[in-house]
């Protein structure tokens, strides 16, 4: 599993931008976004793992730019190491959560955009790759591997069940009533006769 850079505290102070896609099947209000990234493990057991302390981020049409439709600094990056860390490359994985207030959005294809994350002492830090299906771009190493990240929020369309989804479950719900009917009917009838008294 490869990782992209999106801060590095390289002596030419390249600015590193890294944006992947997500669609959107309708309408939606994002709220947050988690998303795995890599620093360098402690040299020893006893120092505490530095994380992302600030990471920009923007929401864009196109990777990189394009239509920016919303756009922050979050200072308050809660991070979840992983319980395997470090790899075997020597970075901790850690699970990132970033609010993004409340971007109300249309249905479509959209890129979420991270650079100049901070970490404390100044090592880099790297957005984890996952080779999933979004389509990927770095400013410096253009088209990439899909990074690893979730969009959070609200979408009423989505939490309210499909006239068809309603008839599935409904239709499932006579099916165990009736079966459910015979099966008392059958074990109410013993060697051909009815035990029910009427």
């Amino acid at each position: 599993m490869d990782s992209w850079a999106i801060y590095d505290d390289v002596p030419d102070s390249i600015d590193y931008i890294t944006g992947d896609s997500f669609v959107l099947t309708a309408p939606a209000t994002v709220e947050s976004f988690q998303f795995g990234y890599w620093v360098l493990a402690p040299q020893d057991d006893t120092t505490i793992p530095d994380t992302i302390t600030a990471v920009d981020w923007s929401i864009t049409s196109d990777p990189l730019g394009g239509t920016t439709y919303d756009v922050g600094t979050n200072t308050d990056v809660s991070s979840v190491i992983d319980p395997s860390s470090p790899n075997t490359f020597g970075f901790n994985l850690f699970e990132g959560t970033a609010s993004t207030g409340a971007a109300d959005l249309p249905a479509g294809v959209y890129y979420l955009n991270l650079q100049n994350a901070a970490v404390a002492n100044g090592d880099p830090a790297y957005w984890d790759e996952n080779d999933g299906a979004s389509n990927a771009e770095n400013n410096i190493q253009g088209s990439i591997g899909s990074e690893s990240f979730q969009i959070l929020g609200e979408n009423d369309e989505l939490s309210t069940p499909e006239p068809s989804g309603l008839v599935v479950v409904g239709g499932g719900v006579l099916f165990i009533g009736g079966s459910l009917y015979r099966r008392r009917r059958r074990t109410e009838n013993v060697g051909g006769r009815s035990s029910r008294h009427g």
